[in-house]
């Protein structure tokens, strides 16, 4: 499966799409420099994301460590045009809603999960969103995103991500240049 897979599925309300994805997500959300400030074994270069003024930091509470995953907490910053709500997290470019808990909005038969993943672009960024994920506490298959079409090049975009196995996992949702990275814990075979 590729990193983005294309379909025309998915919900068309962003406000309904927002409180499912409040509701039924799979973690905590953290900043990629605070979960591991690690060597991309990908790449062999170490990830500076963190330092690009398009790319968000922990909050103000900085990451939690659950199970040994450090995930960031929401930094309230708010997309244009959306209620103030704790569970946001962004970076003045590109926002999220931050999962309330681990566990996925849908358990496959193969044992992947897939949670969805409400994202906002701002004014500004314009583009097809492109999210990677890959898991930080082991080897595993890199996550998969479902990023349905029919949104237009800014504002609201709806996705799914699908997550090969339980884990500590780092996304990072980009649009071009802008790009916003945190680190989820996935447990869904709990």
């Amino acid at each position: 499966m590729g990193l983005a897979e294309n379909t025309e599925d998915g919900i068309s309300t962003p406000s309904i799409f927002r409180l499912v994805a409040s509701l039924a997500c799979i973690a905590f959300a953290g900043s990629a420099l605070a979960a591991c400030g690690e060597e991309d074994s990908d790449t062999g270069s170490t990830d500076t994301s963190q330092t690009q003024t398009s790319t968000a930091t922990a909050a103000t509470t900085g990451p939690v460590v659950t199970d040994g995953c450090r995930v960031t907490q929401p930094n309230g910053k708010t997309p244009p045009g959306e209620t103030a709500d704790g569970d946001y997290f962004g970076n003045g470019k590109i926002w999220t809603v931050l999962p309330a808990d681990a566990q996925p909005d849908e358990v496959r038969p193969d044992g992947s999960s897939a949670t969805k993943f409400p994202w906002w672009r701002g004014s500004d960024v314009r583009g097809k969103l492109v999210i990677r994920g890959r898991r930080l506490d082991g080897q595993a298959p890199p996550a998969g995103a479902r990023i349905p079409g029919g949104y237009g090049g800014s504002g609201f975009q709806s996705s799914s991500v699908i997550f090969p196995e339980d884990g500590c996992w780092r996304l990072t949702g980009r649009v071009g240049d802008a790009q916003l990275t945190l680190t989820v814990l996935v447990q869904a075979q709990t």
